[in-house]
């Protein structure tokens, strides 16, 4: 197995168009590395250059020690998996799985055991003999992964693998994938544009937008510590809240004021910034950091709120409401089952939970 090392890549087209700039990212061997982003940011363009499927123009890629801007991707020792599956429909399971090894003139009786130990492994092995118009979508998709396994590559890339399924076969595939990286100790990349799915699956996430890489970190870190505003509102769901609000100070007491809502506020949490009175931030508040204050702490800070629409999903409810003119959102929890659209509400504020954005660079104030 190997990394992969991307070096200052960019990618533009013929009109000018930065699909991908100045990229640097270091993919450690047997990591499992999501790149995820809103539609165009440039993550599927990435792995299509990993895998060399798209030349690069500017910058290094390399895969374990050896450079591999030029070398075609039949050599690259790579398999991709793609969102649509790309199997032959002329041939059965067994013949998609076998394809590629016949192509490297391996022994029948290696190619045998490998495609029946792939088969076996990814619960294939009663589907050997139809043809993939004879699968359900889940099975095509199983079958997409055993012909990558078959080949035992260096480095596993997935481009939207799940995209095609119904919910329950994103969430039983998604476990299968993991378990599959487990027992390989492989190296997968993994594009994906539904957070949900980078912040379950990744060891490490990086966040793209317009073709620039934002941040790469844990989920947990990305969670709570993300680099801007745009990584604080793509990562999470419900998505993050955010209030435009002004620094006051009284009596040697911060706090931020805005909208009809005053929020206390530490030095800690200004960081490094040499911001004073007046100066202004876009808060960012998570969902489940709005509390129901019937089931607060005592003296929490509390809002006044108006209910407009409810959601239970179960285990929890997210509650839109408005402040002011503002729109805000509050994961509760089923004690919370009572409110509805129309009623006035208090909401107790984590306020010690609270991230702090540069209006004008959109930079967190104290990453």
């Amino acid at each position: 197995m190997a990394g992969v090392e991307l070096e200052r890549v960019t990618k533009t087209y013929k009109n000018g168009q930065d699909a991908v700039r100045d990229l640097s990212l270091e993919i450690h061997d047997g990591e499992f590395m999501v790149l995820v982003g809103p539609s165009g940011c440039g993550k599927s363009t990435t792995l299509r250059m990993v895998a060399g499927l798209e030349t690069i123009t500017a910058g290094t890629i390399r895969i374990g020690t050896r450079v591999v801007n030029d070398v075609e991707p039949k050599d690259r020792d790579v398999a991709m998996v793609f969102q649509s599956y790309a199997l032959y429909p002329h041939m059965t399971v067994y013949d998609n799985l076998a394809f590629g090894l016949r192509r490297q003139r391996q022994a029948k009786a290696d190619v045998d055991r490998r495609v029946t130990d792939t088969a076996r492994a990814l619960g294939l092995d009663g589907l050997l003999r139809r043809r993939p118009a004879e699968l359900s979508g889940g099975q095509r998709q199983r079958v997409a992964l055993g012909r990558a396994i078959v080949r035992d590559p260096q480095v596993f890339l997935m481009d939207e693998p799940l995209s095609n399924l119904d919910a329950l076969l994103r969430v039983e595939t998604r476990f299968e994938i993991l378990k599959l990286h487990q027992r390989l100790a492989a190296t997968f990349i993994y594009v994906t544009h539904d957070q949900v799915e980078a912040m379950t699956m990744g060891d490490r996430i990086a966040v793209m937008r317009g073709g620039v890489l934002q941040q790469v970190d844990t989920p947990g870190r990305l969670y709570e510590r993300p680099a801007n505003r745009f990584v604080a509102g793509f990562i999470g769901s419900p998505r993050m809240n955010f209030l435009d609000m002004e620094l006051s100070e009284v009596d040697g007491e911060l706090r931020l004021l805005g909208n009809t809502v005053a929020l206390p506020l530490t030095r800690a949490q200004l960081g490094a910034s040499k911001a004073g009175r007046g100066a202004r931030f876009v808060v960012g508040l998570r969902p489940e950091h709005l509390l129901d204050h019937r089931y607060a702490s005592n003296g929490a800070t509390t809002v006044s709120a108006w209910v407009e629409v409810v959601e239970t999903l179960g285990s929890e409810i997210h509650v839109h409401v408005r402040v002011g003119d503002q729109p805000l959102v509050a994961r509760m929890d089923p004690r919370s089952a009572d409110v509805r659209p129309g009623q006035e509400i208090r909401l107790a504020v984590d306020h010690r939970r609270l991230q702090l954005f540069d209006p004008e660079t959109e930079q967190a104030v104290a990453a």
